[in-house]
């Protein structure tokens, strides 16, 4: 009787427990992100979550690469997290994920792009079309890369005839480093060739407080002109390698400096509907007038007041006992601004807007670039500044907004400013 009764006891308590379990947890409430909103059919996703949408994705290749004019090439690609993909010159928009036959007749770099709501995303191929005509060797470089402390290139002969023995020089940063012999080639032929007496000596890690490392490669067949050629001017080809230099101003906003045309300093966070003006990052995607969603997107709106202006100073920020501050920054070669432009869907009606992106040297001496009208129009502009003339130079950066004399709220939104660097 008592051993009935001592199990009894233990099922009770266990079932006890059980229920206890069940309950505690029920206390946990995990809710899946809501599906997000498109204004239209294209739209961008929204961000939920507090989790930015990642970027887009691309394999794309081109089979085969040289070929002669007119002959089929098989463009395939496959695209994920994007919800407009597009291929130039002469294709237009296609889907994520398909092939395509074109016949060259000369040599073509075809570009697809990519957009989602994780930002633009660009990749090429080029098809070399072969000039075998006139009875002359050409020699061009097609491919530079590295793989472990060696560099690769390849060279192929263009032309119509076999090439005599040369030498290939090897460049970075502008200084030659090494070269090799290139053997004879034949019509058409295509050949892989080392740089073997020259050990690669740099590593791409950034370390702390230092920016992204690159490295300019650029190779040179037929340095000295043994050969005559076809075209003596493809004998060339320059590639970037490394960490490329990418400024994200949505992730640095909140650091930088901000005025109003009323010499006031504004504190972030900001309040859309501040009469003294407000900059702002919405952690979703912003519907522009054009009826599409965007992000991420850096809002601009300026004071009430006519003529007013909102402007932010960003350069590279670092943080010292004193708090955040805010440094020259160095640019890039071949690097770029570049962003969209448009009013936020819903602005109320103005004279319209003005964007200018300017510089700052350490002198302290401000530059700046062309202006861009910005009008309620239901277009979404392309913004775009060109800095390679400024390679190497220190510099901060100030992105104004300024107001015509209508007085009201210019509702401005900035997507995905950045400055970016090319190949």
């Amino acid at each position: 009787m008592m051993k009935r009764d001592i199990r009894h006891s233990v099922v009770t308590i266990a079932i006890l427990l059980a229920l206890a379990v069940i309950t505690l947890s029920g206390c946990i409430t995990i809710s899946a992100p809501s599906s997000p909103t498109s204004a239209s059919q294209g739209s961008t996703p929204t961000s939920t979550g507090g989790l930015s949408t990642p970027r887009p994705l691309i394999t794309f290749t081109a089979t085969p690469t040289i070929v002669n004019p007119g002959q089929p090439v098989t463009l395939t690609w496959d695209v994920a997290n994007a919800t407009e993909v597009s291929i130039q010159p002469n294709i237009g928009s296609v889907n994520a994920k398909g092939s395509k036959t074109v016949m060259p007749t000369a040599t073509m770099t075809y570009m697809l792009v990519a957009r989602g709501g994780g930002g633009e995303v660009t990749n090429s191929v080029t098809v070399t079309v072969t000039n075998a005509v006139g009875g002359k060797p050409d020699l061009t470089v097609t491919e530079i890369w590295i793989d472990l402390q060696t560099v690769y290139y390849t060279v192929v002969n263009l032309g119509g005839d076999m090439t005599k023995g040369t030498r290939a020089y090897l460049w970075v940063e502008g200084l030659q480093r090494a070269n090799d012999y290139v053997e004879k080639l034949s019509a058409g032929e295509t050949h892989t060739y080392s740089f073997g007496g020259y050990a690669w000596p740099y590593r791409f890690e950034s370390s702390p407080g230092q920016g992204p490392v690159s490295f300019t490669l650029k190779v040179c067949a037929d340095v000295d002109n043994d050969i005559a050629e076809l075209d003596e001017g493809n004998n060339c080809l320059s590639r970037t390698y490394g960490t490329l230099f990418l400024y994200e101003f949505t992730n640095k906003a909140h650091m930088a400096n901000w005025a109003n045309s009323n010499t006031d300093a504004l504190t972030w966070p900001m309040i859309p509907g501040d009469p003294k003006g407000a900059a702002f990052v919405p952690p979703q995607s912003v519907e522009m007038e054009d009826g599409l969603l965007y992000y991420p997107a850096l809002c601009m709106y300026t004071p009430s007041a006519a003529g007013s202006w909102i402007q932010g100073k960003f350069g590279e920020f670092y943080v010292d006992p004193g708090g955040t501050r805010s440094r020259p920054m160095q640019i890039p070669r071949a690097a770029k601004f570049t962003t969209k432009v448009g009013f936020r869907n819903g602005a109320p009606v103005t004279q319209g807007a003005s964007i200018t992106l300017s510089t700052i040297n350490e002198a302290g001496s401000i530059t700046p670039f062309q202006t861009m009208s910005i009008n309620k129009d239901g277009k979404v502009k392309t913004y775009e500044v060109d800095l390679s003339g400024w390679e190497g130079k220190k510099v901060q950066f100030t992105i104004r907004v300024d107001g015509r004399d209508s007085g009201g709220v210019d509702w401005v939104v900035l997507v995905d400013p950045k400055i970016v660097q090319g190949q």
